[in-house]
């Protein structure tokens, strides 16, 4: 049966990959699997959370879990910053596209990633240029239901 911490650590895994070469050469140098209290690294990902909704038919159960991760990137710059981020958030869209199962039996990605509009976002009492962005998922697991 698959749960919320397997799949987060598989998500953390597939994006500490994530790399750019435009506007600058730079990767994600960290991925939260949980949020910190604070982060000075960027470019990020803080794998914020996940909502969870369960449907039950015959002797299947359905979990639709939707992620919440945020994107922080930084630059002197706002405009370079904001070059930085579309282009990461680009990568990442492409990085879920090859593993639309995530390599764990039973889950599908549903859509997504979705990103909101990248701006100035605050965590931890530091100001960043980044988007909040969610991942649909289905899991489907048969289940033995008692009466």
């Amino acid at each position: 049966m698959t749960d919320w911490i397997t799949i987060r650590g598989t998500i953390a895994t597939l994006l500490t990959g994530v790399s750019i070469t435009s506007p600058i050469s730079t990767s994600l140098v960290r991925v939260y699997e949980q949020p910190p209290r604070m982060t000075a690294e960027y470019p990020s990902v803080i794998i914020a959370g996940c909502e969870k909704a369960v449907t039950r038919q015959s002797q299947l159960r359905t979990k639709r879990y939707t992620a919440h991760m945020q994107l922080l990137a930084y630059d002197a710059e706002s405009e370079q910053a904001l070059a930085i981020c579309d282009a990461l958030e680009e990568v990442i869209i492409s990085t879920f596209d090859s593993h639309l199962t995530l390599g764990i039996q039973g889950v599908q990605l549903v859509d997504g990633p979705d990103f909101k509009m990248a701006g100035r976002v605050e965590y931890g009492g530091n100001q960043f240029v980044g988007a909040d962005f969610t991942l649909p998922l289905l899991i489907v697991d048969g289940v033995a239901f008692a009466a």
